[in-house]
């Protein structure tokens, strides 16, 4: 399925018409439709960290219930439409699994040792650093 326009939030998104890749569960509950979905897409974007463009993919799972009415289990969710569901406003709302590129991500899980990656001197007592961005701080 063809990812639609503006999927994605602040500086990640997953490109216009790139394959997005879903499994969807459909479950009639009492309250509406119970939906369990995983979608894999691709993630193109600025990282939030050091604002290098990167390319990614990701996998987002949710579960969420689409309320027959008003009223009822749906009042902060998602209502059906009759008998129709769109799962583009609950999929909108996750599709951000990760702002940072794959080298930032992968520094701050290693305990965030970013001076040194960039090539800048370890902070001390002393050290003054200016700079208008902090990529690479923590």
């Amino acid at each position: 399925m063809p990812a639609p326009a503006e999927l994605g939030s602040g500086m990640v998104r997953v490109p216009e018409g790139a394959d997005l890749h879903l499994e969807v569960l459909l479950e009639d509950v009492s309250d509406g439709v119970l939906v369990t979905a995983t979608v894999a897409a691709p993630l193109a974007g600025e990282c939030a960290r050091c604002l290098d463009e990167f390319t990614a993919s990701t996998q987002v799972r949710f579960r969420e219930l689409f309320a027959a009415e008003a009223g009822g289990s749906g009042d902060d969710g998602y209502l059906l439409d009759g008998d129709l569901l769109d799962l583009e406003p609950a999929l909108r709302t996750r599709s951000c699994s990760t702002c940072r590129c794959p080298r930032c991500a992968a520094m701050i899980a290693q305990g965030c040792a970013a001076p040194a990656a960039y090539g800048w001197p370890t902070p001390g007592p002393t050290t003054v650093i200016r700079m208008t961005a902090a990529p690479g701080w923590c």
